[in-house]
């Protein structure tokens, strides 16, 4: 499952493992960031302006799930940690490097300053 430029805007595509094509699910998503939630068994998806929605794999449809409590307008990606069921997101907004978030607690954010500014972010169990 990714995002890629299509119809009005990005689109949700599903890759076939064996041939890599790609077939659209939904069409007009725009998201800073996709993560698989191994805990609720969903995909999750953060906006620019902060917001959580998850995202239906059959059709492409979001739901508003969460407000962050921050908005970082540079978010750049999104990872879930499955030890300690958090979301992790990579930004290079105000000196910020890596924000948090907890699922358990209506996706509060916590931010973290690190050194230099960040692009991707991934969680390696």
């Amino acid at each position: 499952v990714g995002l890629a430029p299509g119809g009005s805007g990005y689109a949700l595509y599903k890759l076939d493992a064996a041939t890599a094509a790609a077939t659209m699910v939904g069409p007009s998503i725009y998201t800073n960031g996709l993560a698989w939630d191994t805990k609720r068994d969903q995909m999750i998806a953060i906006t620019s302006s902060g917001n959580f929605k998850t995202i239906d794999l059959t059709t492409g449809t979001q739901t508003a799930i969460a407000g962050s409590g921050t908005v970082l307008s540079n978010n750049n990606g999104i990872t879930y940690d499955s030890n300690d069921d958090l979301f992790w997101m990579a930004t290079y907004t105000n000196g910020i490097g890596v924000e948090k978030f907890d699922p358990n607690a209506n996706y509060a954010g916590t931010a973290y300053t690190t050194v230099g500014m960040h692009t991707c972010i991934a969680y390696i169990p």
